[in-house]
């Protein structure tokens, strides 16, 4: 049996549709694994955000699941939402978060420090403003406030940025997380 035009227009549509899901999937994939660098095997990172402007939500697991668990108790359903923080950013400030959990002392944990180090190899020393553990001390939410005003970013000239995470008194780096431009 001999297809009709409008089946093989339809096969084809919906072929074109599958390698462009595909095509993005690894797109996904690829991007993601070349953002974060983990140096430490006992060190995970659940999620990285930089964040700019009013009322950010982090949720400490799955952002999607945090979502959806959220408005579903909104609607009035039993569901327990997911922990949670919320950011705002002001002015020319931005946040660098991170969702992070391991194999570590939750002293260590507890301190995680973070720099960012321009493409130029300028290294600058972030103060972590929020620094959170879930309710089963599983997860952590660090937050370190960038305030991009400062005379010392303003001056490096460098259109990309990697934060490192590293033990707490200068300790062994963790990850390396690509940032990109902030």
């Amino acid at each position: 049996m001999v297809a009709s035009g409008s089946e093989r227009k339809w096969a084809l549509a919906v072929t074109l549709l599958l390698i462009a899901f595909a095509v993005v999937f690894a797109l996904l994939l690829y991007q993601g694994s070349r953002r974060t660098r983990i140096l430490d095997n006992r060190f995970h990172i659940t999620s990285v955000s930089v964040l700019r402007g009013t009322n950010h939500v982090l949720y400490f697991n799955n952002q999607i699941v945090g979502m959806a668990k959220e408005r579903l108790a909104k609607l009035g359903f039993p569901v327990k939402p997911i922990q949670h923080g919320t950011f705002t950013a002001i002015g020319t400030n931005l946040w660098v978060t991170v969702i992070y959990s391991g194999n570590l002392s939750p002293q260590q944990l507890g301190g995680i420090e973070a720099q960012l180090v321009s493409s130029s190899g300028k290294v600058f020393k972030l103060y972590q403003a929020i620094r959170q553990p879930d309710s089963s001390a599983s997860h952590y939410l660090g937050a370190w406030m960038v305030d991009m005003s400062s005379p010392r970013f303003r001056s490096t000239n460098a259109p990309t940025y990697t934060l490192l995470l590293c033990l707490p008194g200068g300790g062994a780096r963790l990850a390396e997380i690509r940032v990109g431009r902030l």
